[in-house]
């Protein structure tokens, strides 16, 4: 071997090795990116299960009612609409049989929301003997709920933004608000139930605007509207900007083709019919007609548990909605102060609860305070910025910001104009807000910064879970005040089923509906706490002595359960009598 085979050899397996190097080196380059792309898809669905993990860990005892007064007014009540929903009652929605003091037996009705909801309940509940035990299932189901409408909008945001880290960041930070959180276990179609509704038609709408299925969005609207009527809010919005947009669409269409609109006319006959067969306008009729049918058996079944002789205007139902709309018994807000209390709910579903305003949370104040509504007017005016700057799908991004105040404009009335928890419904303005503003991140710095923006939400939201559920409690709140009060009615619910019941107290738990679930399948007698006009009262259910007797529940704490008997009704009744003033005097002789 010469010297020149030697370089030759020698030049041969540089050769080799750099090649060798070079497939290594590829090799490894390709692994990196398949494992980037591995943790684009995998890391952010198990970020979000982890984050959601922090409501269930720090959720605490469920086996009693949650914190505020309508928050156990809400969950009691509904509560007391699924124990009562039996084919035996034809289905209906009421949340007691009542004994009115002429002997005759009515259904006090509750049936001015969908009945999926509350047969989602039922069947949360049925397994389950005990009332904590069911109350616990009740919240769980409400618990899962939520997650559920947390995952629908990932889903629906990352479809939007092309990314699952921006998708993870704005669903985490736009559900870490107070009001959302605040609401999330509440046993009720209004609150988790609802979002949940709202979430999956959205997630519906992303898909058919981006896919034409239409469908699966038909599909999940009408599931939806089995469990609440917030989604309308939604789907007005949709179809408002949706027909904007195939308006504006056409009249590019009919301008670059040459062909000038008929004059004094803005449509023409086949724009008008174009629009009629819109997709759009199709979305908003069968569920206008879906919503009627499924409100429509309610009040059919309202109608006739009151007898057949009531004007349908009269109908609870019915005046709730009218007063809701501010078309009956309440007046509309004025615009001034309607506009106000909207930027209040967007400041503060804007707002995560860890960095979040403290005042005005448990009720609307009539002045809602500057710092929270200065932080609504600019996240709307951002969200609506965007969505204006994102030409691509700005139907949805503007669906997403505004639906909430489109609902607020279907009830405009007093007695819903303001109720807290309607803020709940304006979630859809930071998941717009943050989604469009992190996309923008991303064309300025890359993908680290969505990346970077997930794991402080996942943090964020740790941190306003574990905020809300061990948080400082009402003063009216009590776990083990609550629970005592669940076993003092365990005990006597397991005596008083079907037979009719009379309360010698009327105190906040009776008011709001929890003896409604307590003693649901008893008959709640009306009048006053010992009327003896009331026929046929078995039981009473007194926080002390009555009339001397024993109690059939010595072991209760709080509330104790007495026999009645004749002598102690007309007793009561004449001490009544006695120590009253009477309404005329007269002097005469009896022979």
């Amino acid at each position: 071997m010469d010297s020149r085979e030697f370089l030759a050899d020698i030049r041969d397996f540089w050769r080799l090795a750099v090649k060798r190097y070079n497939s290594r080196a590829m090799l490894a380059s390709a692994r990196r990116r398949a494992f980037r792309l591995d943790a684009n898809r995998a890391l952010p669905p198990a970020l979000l299960i982890l984050a959601l993990a922090a409501l269930f860990v720090f959720g605490g005892d469920k086996g009693c009612f949650c914190r505020s007064w309508i928050h156990s007014e809400n969950s009691a009540k509904n509560l007391s609409l699924a124990e009562n929903l039996s084919p035996s009652d034809a289905f209906r929605l009421f949340k007691e049989k009542r004994l009115a003091e002429d002997g005759s037996r009515y259904y006090d009705m509750y049936s001015r929301f969908p009945i999926g909801g509350t047969a989602l309940i039922k069947l949360a509940i049925t397994p389950f003997d005990s009332l904590s035990a069911r109350l616990t299932a009740a919240r769980t189901l409400a618990l899962l709920m939520f997650c559920g409408a947390v995952v629908f909008a990932y889903l629906a945001v990352a479809r939007l933004a092309s990314s699952r880290w921006i998708g993870l960041a704005a669903a985490l930070i736009a559900f870490s608000s107070y009001y959302v959180l605040y609401y999330s276990d509440e046993v009720s179609n209004e609150s988790a139930m609802d979002i949940f509704g709202v979430m999956l038609t959205f997630h519906g709408m992303v898909v058919f605007v981006q896919d034409g299925r239409f469908r699966q969005l038909l599909i999940k609207a009408c599931a939806a509207l089995l469990v609440g009527w917030h989604v309308y809010g939604l789907l007005l919005a949709f179809i408002v900007f949706g027909l904007a947009r195939e308006i504006v669409a056409r009249a590019r269409r009919r301008g670059s083709s040459g062909v000038p609109p008929a004059r004094g006319r803005k449509f023409d006959i086949s724009t008008l019919s174009a629009l009629v067969r819109s997709r759009y306008m199709i979305l908003g009729a069968a569920t206008l007609l879906f919503g009627i049918v499924v409100l429509g058996s309610g009040l059919v079944n309202e109608y006739y548990a009151h007898g057949g002789d009531v004007s349908p205007r009269h109908l609870p139902s019915v005046a709730s909605a009218l007063r809701r709309t501010g078309t009956l018994g309440a007046e509309q807000l004025d615009w001034t102060r309607f506009a106000a209390l909207q930027l209040f709910r967007a400041g503060g579903a804007a707002l995560p609860y860890a960095f979040s305003w403290k005042h005005g949370h448990h009720t609307s104040p009539h002045y809602p305070p500057l710092p929270v509504v200065s932080v609504g007017i600019l996240a709307v005016v951002g969200a609506l910025a965007g969505a204006a700057l994102a030409r691509r799908h700005w139907t949805l991004w503007a669906t997403l910001a505004l639906f909430g105040f489109f609902w607020s404009l279907l009830a405009r009335g007093n007695a819903g104009g303001l109720t807290v928890f309607e803020a709940t419904f304006y979630v859809g303005v930071p998941l717009a807000l943050f989604g469009l503003a992190l996309m923008g991140a991303r064309r300025i710095w890359g993908e680290r910064a969505p990346v970077a923006a997930a794991l402080a939400a996942v943090a964020v939201f740790a941190v306003s879970a574990f905020q809300i559920q061990t948080g400082e409690l009402p003063e009216d709140f009590d776990r083990q005040t609550m629970k005592a009060e669940i076993a003092d009615f365990e005990a006597i619910r397991e005596k008083t089923r079907g037979e009719v019941v009379k309360f010698a107290l009327d105190d906040y738990m009776r008011v709001n509906f929890r003896a409604s679930y307590y003693l649901s399948g008893s008959v709640f007698a009306d009048g006053g706490p010992l009327s003896p006009s009331v026929g046929g009262v078995k039981y009473v259910v007194s926080r002390g002595d009555y009339e001397g007797g024993k109690p059939l529940t010595p072991e209760n704490r709080g509330a104790f359960l007495y026999e009645v008997e004749p002598f102690h009704l007309h007793r009561a009744e004449l001490r009544r009598v006695e120590s009253a003033e009477p309404a005329a005097r007269s002097d005469f002789d009896v022979y």
